[in-house]
């Protein structure tokens, strides 16, 4: 599948995760609205085992889709062109802990 980006939807930073190997991260999450523009949706590597096409309004409805998910796919329809990206800060203590400014 081909998919060309129109707009930045959204910045923001995860929840801290805790792996069972105890790397201890926190991402930067960019969500991108894009569009189809040719190609098959096909699974390319070993992180995904299914893919497929779904309407929006029958995402909630599918297995294991968590809330945070279809909070993203909601920011990404809701994006405009001649609005700004939607940015969430957990702020300098969330980030860097107690912080002597």
């Amino acid at each position: 599948m081909i998919a060309v980006p129109e707009l930045i939807a959204a910045v923001s930073v995860s929840d801290r995760i805790t792996y069972p190997n105890g790397d201890d991260v926190q991402y930067l999450e960019v969500l991108f609205r894009c569009h189809a523009a040719g190609g098959a949706a096909r699974v390319n590597d070993f992180e995904s085992v299914e893919v497929g096409w779904h309407a929006v309004d029958t995402l909630p409805d599918l297995p294991d889709l968590h809330e945070r998910t279809i909070g993203r796919i909601r920011l990404g329809l809701a994006a405009q062109r001649d609005r700004p990206a939607s940015f969430a800060f957990s702020g300098l203590d969330a980030v860097l802990g107690p912080v002597a400014l």
